[in-house]
């Protein structure tokens, strides 16, 4: 059911989730926890020219496996970027956070 980006430089992937919502309901009698990143959460290109270089991230996932099995609940990460957001990276349009980061 993911999607994921064309460019393997790309870490990001999509997922459908109204399908995903209705399948853990029917099989399993309960509804996922979710939160959406709505579009107002996103800066301008105003508020990103004014972002520092050193500014607090928080990430949610469910790194190396690890989550709340009794209330099915991710974990919740805390970091700082570590180069400007509005300045790309190495050329690319990316850039670093300092944070222990973990797959999963």
């Amino acid at each position: 059911m993911w999607f994921g980006h064309p460019d393997p430089n790309v870490d990001i992937a999509i997922c459908p989730l109204a399908p995903l919502l209705e399948f853990v309901k029917q099989q399993h009698g309960t509804n996922l926890f979710f939160r959406a990143v709505e579009t107002s959460m996103i800066p301008t290109e105003e508020q990103t020219r004014e972002l520092d270089a050193i500014e607090p991230v928080t990430f949610i996932g469910y790194p190396n496996g690890v989550w709340d099995s009794k209330n099915l609940l991710p974990v919740a990460r805390r970091g700082t970027t570590a180069s400007p957001i509005e300045v790309d990276f190495e050329g690319s349009p990316r850039f670093l956070i300092d944070a222990s980061v973990f797959g999963g």
